[in-house]
């Protein structure tokens, strides 16, 4: 009796901290938000997962700016990445989503999550691999010019070599990068410990140049490949 008495404070402290963190990050009356934890029980029960990762997830969100509504929805998809998954816990698949969204946010997230899932039943790396590898290069990539379908190729045939998603990821944030030459670029990539000595920043048009001249073969009469 004792263990289920503390159990039951134990749960209530976690709501309410919850309920707290909503009300940090949001310009929400609190009747809003005390109703919608009334009705995450239910939202949580029809994705399967629970109301409390809801509702943390919906709060870590809104922290972005996302209006109540908008991260009711995203938390719902955050629990569905985390559902197709192998990712442990709610944290990591909204850390993901999060990245993911914001370098492709043409995109809704829940086409992205699609894209993930349908990757992870048909080749050789799981859902939450590609996942956790497009977090980490999903916006060196799109600055290089590569939309979501394209990244998750390079990932997955990357991935296949390497047998390792979190490399395959850095690797291509820095490929991408030093394809950039740009000052941006050089100071990204000397935050995470890349050696930028032979780094030279240059114009777009110039690694345009650059990248024609090398892929120029008969094939495609000498005009090679533009970025």
């Amino acid at each position: 009796i004792i263990g289920i008495i503390k159990q039951t404070a134990n749960t209530v402290k976690e709501f309410d901290t919850a309920l707290t963190e909503m009300r940090k990050v949001s310009d929400e009356s609190l009747q809003s938000l005390q109703n919608f934890q009334n009705v995450s029980f239910d939202m949580a029960g029809a994705i399967g997962t629970n109301a409390l990762q809801l509702q943390n997830s919906t709060a870590d969100f809104m922290r972005l700016g996302e209006t109540l509504e908008q991260a009711k929805s995203s938390a719902s998809t955050a629990s569905i990445l985390m559902n197709v998954s192998e990712f442990q816990s709610i944290d990591e698949a909204t850390e993901s989503l999060i990245a993911m969204s914001a370098a492709y946010n043409d995109l809704d997230k829940i086409d992205i999550v699609d894209k993930l899932n349908i990757i992870g039943n048909n080749f050789s790396i799981s859902t939450d691999q590609a996942a956790t590898a497009l977090k980490d290069s999903a916006a060196a990539l799109k600055t290089a010019g590569n939309d979501v379908n394209e990244s998750l190729a390079l990932i997955t045939a990357g991935n296949a070599i390497t047998q390792n998603a979190s490399k395959t990821g850095a690797g291509l944030r820095t490929i991408s990068l030093r394809m950039a030459g740009t000052e941006a670029a050089k100071s990204e990539l000397e935050e995470i410990g890349e050696d930028t000595s032979d780094f030279v920043v240059q114009t777009k048009s110039k690694i345009d140049e650059q990248l024609r001249q090398f892929t120029g073969v008969a094939s495609n009469d000498f005009k090679g490949v533009s970025m």
